[in-house]
């Protein structure tokens, strides 16, 4: 819906720009007021194919389907929440600056105070090589027995 995109195969990640001030933020579930305000160093928005990297060290957790919602150090100590796949996350920012980045693309897209940003899983799909070389072994493990 206008201004920037960017696209992750394992997550999207709402970051702080300052290593000394948490960020603020307000997230929305299609439309819906899910959480009013969360003080924390970052927000993941994950794949399930992400769920056994940088959100399983956020939150000591992984999932097989849907997206997860990873708060990373939050004041009020919330882990993560788990919704529906084909949900749109609204996250507004209380207070930054914040970037968004989404895995392994070096890009970064700044993200202001009281600027929203849409998170949303796409029909676009992508060819993957290599899973059972280039993932860790407890990784692999987990999907080959199906606990992912």
């Amino acid at each position: 819906e206008g201004g920037d995109s960017i696209q992750g195969i394992n997550e999207i990640l709402v970051d702080r720009t300052r290593d000394t001030a948490a960020i603020r933020y307000r997230i929305w579930i299609d439309g819906q007021l899910f959480r009013p305000q969360v003080v924390a160093d970052s927000l993941l928005v994950a794949t399930p194919f992400g769920s056994t990297g940088y959100f399983q060290s956020i939150t000591h957790g992984n999932f097989q389907n849907g997206l997860g919602l990873a708060f990373n150090n939050s004041m009020d100590l919330l882990s993560y929440s788990v919704i529906r796949e084909n949900s749109k996350v609204t996250v507004q920012l209380l207070r930054g600056p914040a970037f968004v980045g989404a895995d392994n693309d070096p890009r970064k897209i700044k993200l202001d105070t009281n600027e929203n940003l849409t998170i949303q899983a796409t029909n676009d799909k992508t060819v993957l090589y290599g899973l059972d070389i280039f993932r860790c072994p407890d990784c692999y493990d987990l999907r080959k027995h199906g606990h992912l």
